[in-house]
Order: C-alpha cells, then sequence, then structure tokens
C-alpha cells in the first residue's frame, strides 16, 4: 500500500495504491481531472466517478466527505467468532449530548 500527497499553493491532491486499485482525491476538482487525462496517456486504466468499494471498504460520498466503512469484514467476522453478549447499567454517568 502506498499514499501520495501533492501539494501546490492551495491545490491537495492524495494518491492511494494497492496492488492494482488506487483512490484519487483532492480538494481541486480541475487538477482529479488533469491528473486523469495524463494516466490515459500514459497507463492502461480503468476510472470510475462513482466508486462503491475497494479491497473491501465501502465507500459514500456526501457534501465535502467521504466515509469508509468496513461493515463486510466486520459482519463475517462477528459471524466466524460469535461471542455472547453481557448488557448491564455502567455506574458512570450519561454522555452528554453535546459530546456526541
Amino acid at each position: 500500500m502506498s499514499l501520495y500527497v501533492f501539494w501546490r499553493d492551495e491545490t491537495i491532491i492524495e494518491i492511494w495504491i494497492h496492488i492494482d486499485n488506487g483512490m484519487i482525491a483532492s480538494n481541486s476538482p480541475t487538477e482529479i481531472e488533469q491528473f486523469r487525462k495524463a494516466l490515459y496517456e500514459n497507463f492502461e486504466i480503468k476510472w470510475s466517478d462513482n466508486m462503491k468499494r475497494i479491497v473491501g471498504l465501502e465507500c459514500t460520498f456526501g457534501e465535502g466527505e467521504l466515509t469508509i466503512l468496513q461493515t463486510r469484514i466486520t459482519n463475517n467476522i462477528l459471524d466466524a467468532y460469535p461471542r455472547r453478549i453481557l448488557q448491564h447499567d455502567s455506574p458512570l454517568p450519561p454522555i452528554p449530548t453535546t459530546m456526541l
């Protein structure tokens, strides 16, 4: 796995590569497009603007944010190693909602 970070002025491009998969993130859509074009000129690649899964990670995109989850592997672990869950009340005071 490799992570490359490129900075120029106010622009940041982050490139994460794992074997033959990768993800590119930037605060500049223009820079991503220029980078994509350069990749196509030099390599044989597949590009998706709507990535949902990469290397077992589930990815969702919101307004200015990226959420990465591992629910599939978590569920596989829980299924393979079931544990009895004991629930009990905590002697600690509840967490204030302002901290959640």
